[in-house]
């Protein structure tokens, strides 16, 4: 397509022996060199998963004690995603990208029953990471699911990358996204992933000792600040009530926790030596200790809302040889 464009396409398929499912997804990608630092690119393609294996193989049993897959069947999930970006080498060792996109998942397992139920309603398998159903819900009912579910996921991503030069090198990448489905009611929500942003910075520097400069003393740092993943509000009344933790489905994922933030150190010496090079390493894993919030829980003693938090500071020592 002439010497500043580059054309890329493609064909992708997956097919699931274990329900017969595929799909053949289309791609391409199109990007345009503004001159020899910057080029501009645009890419659409189709994308397909199966879920997680627990979602087909939950167990239904019948009146008459036999057992039935209901969800086997379920067909791979899909999505179609929309990218822009910009790539800019600043200098040799030093490049800075800037990329937008918009996913638009679809065919998503959500739920396809007769209980009209706050769970039911807001299920979307676009929340679960690999854990089974609730079984019980409301009721005692199966729970049926079907591939009617949507969800939409867009943001910007920017990151400036300084490649190890000089004996030291950086990365900062920062993201705004916002993560969106909906469920069998309609009623478009946050998924349970939806932090809204991501920052990381991390930096390194090494210096060269000993009389032939063959030793190695490095220092590095990683910070981390993302937005906490959504959680579905407690019902205090109701799980104070009830004796157990109950959930208001009715709002699910509206609640947020406290942002996540670390700060990771790293210290390291390197001696060579002829045969064999000595390396020690000292990590500060969440220098700062801070107490980020893993979920949240009702203190039935309190009768308030507690969270269960994080591993915090962790002084990690290591020692090897590498021959």
């Amino acid at each position: 397509m002439g010497e500043k464009f580059t054309l890329n396409t493609g064909l992708h398929g997956i097919y699931s022996l274990f329900n017969q499912r595929y799909s053949i997804e289309p791609r391409a990608g199109l990007s345009y060199q503004i001159s020899e630092t910057k080029v501009i690119g645009a890419a659409i393609g189709f994308h397909s998963q199966l879920q997680p294996l627990t979602l087909y193989n939950q167990k239904f049993v019948q009146p008459d004690g036999s057992i039935e897959y209901l969800n086997k069947n379920l067909d791979l999930s899909k999505a179609l995603h929309y990218v822009v970006s910009y790539d800019w080498q600043i200098a040799k060792a030093l490049h800075v990208r800037a990329e937008c996109y918009y996913q638009n998942p679809y065919q998503i397992p959500v739920y396809n029953g007769n209980i009209n139920s706050p769970y039911n309603n807001t299920f979307s398998a676009l929340n679960t990471i690999s854990e089974y159903l609730n079984s019980r819900l409301d009721s005692n009912e199966p729970i049926p699911l079907a591939n009617s579910g949507t969800g939409e996921n867009y943001g910007l991503e920017l990151s400036l990358d300084q490649r190890f030069s000089n004996n030291y090198y950086f990365l900062f990448t920062g993201t705004l996204y916002q993560s969106h489905y909906q469920g069998a009611d309609g009623i478009k929500r946050n998924t349970s992933f939806n932090g809204q942003h991501i920052f990381t910075a991390l930096a390194g520097k090494e210096y060269r000792t000993g009389i032939r400069k063959s030793n190695i003393f490095e220092l590095n740092a990683r910070v981390s600040w993302a937005g906490n993943n959504p959680q579905t509000p407690i019902d205090i009344t109701g799980s104070l009530k009830q004796g157990q933790q109950i959930y208001d489905y009715n709002r699910s994922f509206e609640s947020n926790l406290p942002d996540y933030f670390r700060v990771d150190l790293h210290i390291g010496f390197r001696k060579s030596r002829a045969r064999a090079a000595h390396i020690w390493s000292f990590d500060i894993r969440n220098f700062t200790n801070r107490q980020n919030p893993r979920y949240e829980f009702l203190n039935f003693n309190t009768g308030k809302i507690g969270y269960e938090y994080q591993l915090g500071l962790i002084p990690v020592f290591s020692y090897r040889i590498e021959f």
